[in-house]
Order: C-alpha cells, then sequence, then structure tokens
C-alpha cells in the first residue's frame, strides 16, 4: 500500500502503522500457518506449543488494522469508517455471513436468469 501513495509524510506513516498492524498478529498467522500445515506433527519434531491468542490480542490488531485503513480513508476522502461496528450492526458473523451468502445466490439466480433469456443452459 505505501508504495502506491505519492506523499511521503503519509507514506512514511503508512509504513509505521502497517508495520504495528503486522505486529499485532504475528500470534495469528503462527495459528494459521501452524494449524494449517501441522508440519511439526507430520514429521515428527519437536512441537513448540502456540502462543495463547487471547481476545485482547485480537482486539488489538483488529484496531490496528482499523487505524490503518481509517488514516488512508481520512486522507483521500476526508472521513472514517466504523469498520468496529459493522460486523455487530448485522447480527454477527453468523448473520455476515448468512447475507453474504444470499448475496451470492442472488447474484448466481440473476446470471442463470440472463443465460436462461438468450438460451444459454446452464447445467
Amino acid at each position: 500500500m505505501p508504495d502506491l501513495v505519492t506523499s511521503q509524510q503519509l507514506k512514511d506513516e503508512l509504513e509505521r502503522l502497517i508495520k504495528a498492524a503486522c505486529d499485532a498478529t504475528n500470534f495469528a498467522r503462527d495459528w494459521r500457518n501452524r494449524r494449517l500445515a501441522h508440519e511439526e506433527l507430520r514429521v515428527g519434531r519437536n512441537v513448540t506449543p502456540l502462543a495463547s491468542a487471547k481476545f485482547d490480542y485480537i482486539d488489538t490488531a483488529l484496531a490496528a488494522i482499523r487505524t490503518a485503513l481509517n488514516r488512508l480513508e481520512q486522507h483521500y476522502l476526508n472521513k472514517t469508517v466504523s469498520y468496529e461496528d459493522t460486523i455487530p450492526a448485522l447480527g454477527g458473523v453468523e448473520s455476515f455471513i448468512s447475507v453474504v451468502r444470499k448475496g451470492v445466490e442472488a447474484r448466481r439466480s440473476e446470471r442463470e436468469a440472463k443465460l436462461r433469456k438468450y438460451g444459454i443452459v446452464t447445467e
């Protein structure tokens, strides 16, 4: 992202904010990488326990990401976005996924209806 910014001051600030976000999310990448790969278990290596993933760590990581994104919003659009209120306002993660799923299904139905209109069979 910083390479796309022309203002050197903003570029420097973004680099600092992105580094802070990366540092705050290190624990999550370790969990993701090792939970997906299970490499240590497959090859019989000594397994280093995963670091604890406390809710405070997650909140800090998400806040760091929001700060970087809002800095860009503020610079280019003179506004910020309340990212932390978006998913809860939809009723939580399950509700958010349901909304996305319904949107995907509606788009698929629209596409299929257009194809049928022109005599194209999708099966």
